[in-house]
């Protein structure tokens, strides 16, 4: 075989090595974004979910805001308030956090997201009046 053939098959061989790992990029790329997508979804079924919480009712007969009562916690209430809302306590206003889609690659944010929609899940199975009337059911 001549020194050219030779060349030929190496460059050939390079370029099919160079397309495998192109494809195998692309696939990656394809998931990593459709995950993004899923959780973009979540964050804003859990945003959804806050905002429902977020009007007054009657509880133990006083009269009160649903969402401290759904998030009880307070520190969950302030990585809610990182990750899935903006609270202007001043103005009464609640609104929704925006995120970079690269944010929703972050575990803790996805573990927020998750945590939020499981609180609104507990609060409806241990308080289902307050969560009939917060309209929740």
């Amino acid at each position: 075989m001549s020194f050219l053939a030779v060349a030929g098959l190496v460059v050939s061989l390079i370029a099919l090595i160079g397309v495998y790992y192109t494809k195998k990029q692309v696939d990656l790329l394809k998931a990593d974004a459709e995950a993004k997508r899923k959780w973009a979804s979540k964050h804003a079924e859990a945003f959804r979910l806050v905002m429902a919480t977020y009007k007054s009712l009657t509880f133990d007969g006083v009269h009160t805001n649903g969402y401290p009562l759904v998030f009880n916690d307070v520190q969950f209430r302030s990585l809610v308030e990182a990750y899935i809302v903006q609270v202007d306590w001043g103005r009464n206003l609640i609104s929704p956090r925006m995120l970079d889609a690269d944010q929703f690659a972050l575990p803790v944010v996805q573990e927020v997201i998750q945590k939020t929609i499981e609180a609104v899940e507990r609060f409806k199975n241990e308080q289902p009046k307050a969560a009939r009337e917060l309209g929740l059911m």
